[in-house]
């Protein structure tokens, strides 16, 4: 290989590592956001359940 193509392949190496690196970032946030969502349900669903065990 010549230097050129190591260092095309380097650069997409280096820009692979940078995007799997933005999607974990994403995903993690997509989980956090999905944890949240569901402690506010059970919440929701808890308070619910009260109210109508009372009536």
């Amino acid at each position: 290989m010549e230097e050129s193509e190591l260092n095309l392949e380097e650069k997409k190496i280096f820009s692979d590592k940078e995007l799997i690196k933005q999607l974990e970032i994403k995903n993690s946030q997509k989980l956090e956001l999905i944890k949240s969502q569901v402690k506010l349900k059970r919440k929701v669903d808890l308070i619910s359940k009260k109210i109508t065990s009372k009536n």
